[in-house]
């Protein structure tokens, strides 16, 4: 097997250098091996460079990786395909040991491994002279693909396990490829990550002692009586550990300024930059089952929360401990337009999030940052109530009238809980809602309409019955369309036929910019909603009759409904 020359392709933050992204090199590959057998390449696509950070392993945390989505945890994991988390698992679960054992190719610990999607994948083209040559575009962008997938388990890993130190330093990766002459089939053989040892070796004990420490942290932590108190007191015992370390003298103490093992390790003379803090950070968070993400800007690093009430805040103790005094908490848990000297916190420079994979140049299918709350947190002295809903929270415009409207019994989440309060509101589903909002005992109704699309006695089929009966809904013929989204002008014609009594349509103050484009049959029970408050107009005045209504937009119009009931 012959070996590419390792060529960089990522780059890693520091604390206040972030190095330029090279464009994707040229891929190199093996000479023939004879005219009989396959022609065998190794490709070495990529080093880490200096990466201070954290990939692979066998330790496991509920938050470190989750398969929610990151608005949800915070885990860089979320934002891959499935593919890339092949990758991703595949990275993570090779060990210290199994590093320690591997051979050495160029200084790199090399590891085989098995990865879904990547292994015996086959690739159209041919080797010749050392190189890859794709048979057409659509082969060239395949090669790339794989490339890029594990590149993404690599920038994921990073931001979401802060804890393995042997991880620290370049990591390189690439794959075998495998060729019949006379064919135009290349096959992946094997995928491999490459590891220096950067720690001489010491990197798993290291680790052993950094993980005391941060649990430590987390044990005094967990005295105090809510979330709120549990993480300020993580965030000042780290800042009474640390100073920051504005000049290092030697490789190693740069190389652990940017780890977690600098803020948590006491009594030496490694102290951390913004990379160490925020990382001793969210392993504390961790330990503390507090929801907690890493997030870079060109020139810094700091904190994501999400904090009891649902909400996200930022948390930086780089600049409380090593900007500020130490003990100052004035970046502790603030919205995004929070004031600072004339800028809100994500006006700052140093505070202008940066997507780690597009300045790596890999592309994944999520967006690795949730969205902030624009203010700080407001701390009621203990733990705020819990959500109905984990998809919606307290910021969202919705969140009294969905939180009115499901305790009034009329909607229910999902198996795991959840809302979905963007997801249009089916047919079905709202004769359900409707049903619900009547007090109707379904159980009495045996059988339902005649309706051609609705086979196999369905989880709605009592509810369309129902609704049927009572003349609300009706369908086009011989189909009711359950799954079809139901539209805003539709949902007010339920109402109209239902509890308004086919009223209040006498007085109209402001017509629709878009009145033309209700239908007939909708145009009075419209108005008669609008005249009750039950709708409104989008911002430009339109009332978009035919597009369908979301699970949110259908709560906030009966949780408007049932406070006319109570006047």
């Amino acid at each position: 097997m012959f070996k590419g020359r390792p060529k960089r392709l990522l780059a890693v933050l520091f604390c206040g250098l972030l190095a330029a992204v090279p464009p994707l090199p040229a891929l190199a590959a093996g000479d023939q091996c004879g005219v009989q057998g396959p022609v065998t390449a190794q490709i070495e696509w990529a080093e880490e460079e200096n990466a201070a950070d954290y990939a692979g392993g066998a330790v496991e945390s509920p938050l470190y990786r989750s398969p929610a989505n990151a608005a949800i945890d915070g885990s860089m994991y979320s934002c891959l395909s499935t593919r890339q988390k092949a990758c991703y698992k595949a990275l993570e679960g090779i060990s210290i040991q199994s590093i320690t054992r591997a051979p050495v190719q160029n200084g790199f610990y090399t590891v085989e491994c098995g990865i879904t999607g990547i292994t015996n994948a086959a690739v159209n083209g041919r080797i010749s002279g050392g190189n890859f040559y794709a048979a057409d575009a659509a082969a060239q962008a395949a090669y790339d693909a794989i490339n890029n997938d594990l590149s993404a388990a690599v920038v994921a890993l990073r931001y979401d396990r802060p804890d393995l130190l042997w991880l620290d330093g370049s990591v390189t990766y690439g794959i075998y490829l495998s060729w019949y002459p006379g064919t135009s089939q290349v096959t992946v053989t094997t995928p491999y990550y490459g590891f220096p040892l950067i720690y001489g070796g010491q990197e798993e004990s290291m680790r052993t002692r950094m993980m005391r420490e941060a649990q430590a942290v987390a044990d005094a932590a967990k005295a105090q009586p809510d979330t709120y108190s549990k993480l300020k007191a993580a965030h000042d015992q780290l800042a009474l550990r640390s100073t920051y370390n504005h000049v290092t003298t030697t490789q190693l103490e740069e190389d652990l300024s940017h780890s977690a093992y600098s803020a948590l390790v006491g009594g030496d003379a490694y102290e951390p930059v913004c990379d160490g803090y925020s990382k001793a950070m969210k392993l504390v968070c961790g330990l503390l089952d507090i929801p907690c993400l890493l997030v870079s800007s060109p020139t810094h690093m700091w904190n994501n929360v999400k904090m009891d009430d649902g909400l996200w805040y930022n948390l930086d103790l780089t600049w409380d401990d090593g900007q500020n005094k130490p003990g100052e908490d004035a970046y502790f848990l603030v919205g995004s337009e929070t004031p600072f000297s004339g800028n809100t916190f994500s006006q700052q420079p140093a505070h202008q999030e940066q997507n780690p994979f597009t300045d790596a140049g890999v592309k994944v299918s999520g967006t690795p940052y949730p969205s902030k709350n624009k203010t700080a947190y407001q701390y009621l002295g203990e733990e705020y109530p819990p959500l109905r809903f984990p998809d919606v929270t307290r910021a969202d415009w919705f969140y009294e009238t969905v939180e009115t409207a499901a305790e009034l019994g009329y909607f229910k989440g999902d198996e795991n809980g959840n809302f979905h309060p963007r997801k249009n509101i089916t047919r079905a589903e709202f004769a359900t809602v409707m049903a619900n909002m009547a007090g109707v005992d379904l159980d009495s109704y045996q059988s339902w309409a005649d309706y051609e699309d609705i086979k196999g006695r369905p989880w709605y089929s009592k509810a369309v019955a129902w609704a049927s009966e009572s003349g609300l809904m009706q369908g086009d013929g011989s189909r009711f369309r359950p799954m079809a989204p139901i539209t805003k002008q539709e949902i007010c014609v339920v109402l109209y036929n239902s509890v308004l009594n086919q009223s209040g349509t006498d007085a109209i103050d402001t017509m629709f910019e878009d009145d033309e484009n209700i239908a007939g049959w909708a145009w009075k029970a419209v108005y008669a909603c609008q005249g009750l408050d039950l709708v409104r107009g989008d911002n430009n005045g339109n009332f978009n009759p035919q597009k369908g209504a979301t699970r949110c937009e259908a709560a906030t119009i009966l949780s408007r409904l049932s406070q006319l009931d109570e006047e």
